[in-house]
């Protein structure tokens, strides 16, 4: 993106209300103080823009994360009990309730 257009609007409205007020050239100082605020100017832009990249990419890389954490959790079937125990008929074992808690004391 260029910022030609843009300053070359600027440019031409301050330079008709000079031509307006009087014909006199700017001064010198007048001059640099202009360009030194168009040159800020630009270097703001460019850090929003720099800012507005990293951040981006944060929240991309966060987003990232959260959709692997989510899914991760999703494929290792996190509800179902992970051990069997095989005991002899009479003689039941409960390891773990469906929710993956831990089976009360004297069941």
């Amino acid at each position: 993106m260029t910022t030609t257009g843009r300053f070359s609007r600027i440019a031409a409205r301050v330079l008709a209300r000079e031509l307006a007020q009087g014909d006199e050239r700017p001064s010198a100082d007048e001059r640099a103080r202009a360009i030194a605020a168009l040159e800020d100017a630009l270097r703001a832009r460019a850090r929003r823009r720099t800012r507005n990249r990293w951040v981006g990419a944060l929240a991309a890389a966060a987003a990232m994360l959260f959709v692997a954490g989510a899914g991760y959790v999703w494929m290792t079937d996190r509800g179902s009990t992970r051990e069997v125990a095989v005991a002899p008929a009479g003689q039941v074992v409960v390891l773990a309730e469906a929710t993956g808690t831990p089976a009360p004391a004297g069941r």
